[in-house]
C-alpha cells in the first residue's frame, strides 16, 4: 500500500504511457520506497536502473552509468 504517493504514481503512469524512449530521474531521501514505487508502476516491464553516487564528478558518474548500462542490456 502506498500512502500519500498518489500524485507520484499518476506521474509515473503518465510517463510510462509515452510512445517513445525516455529517461526519468527519481530522487528522494533514503528508505522512503522509491524502488518499490517504481517496481509497482512498472509491473512486468524491464527497466534499466542506475543509482547516482553522491560526491562524484559528472565525468565519473557518466563512466559508471555507461558500465551499468552495458551490464543491464
Amino acid at each position: 500500500m502506498f500512502i500519500g504517493q498518489n500524485s507520484e504514481i499518476k506521474d509515473l503512469e503518465n510517463f510510462l504511457r509515452q510512445k517513445k524512449g525516455a529517461i526519468t530521474v527519481i530522487y528522494g531521501r533514503r528508505r522512503v520506497g522509491k524502488n518499490r514505487l517504481i517496481r509497482h508502476c512498472l509491473g512486468k516491464k524491464n527497466p534499466i536502473f542506475f543509482e547516482g553516487i553522491e560526491g562524484l564528478k559528472t565525468k565519473e558518474l557518466l563512466i559508471i552509468f555507461k558500465e551499468q548500462l552495458v551490464k543491464q542490456i
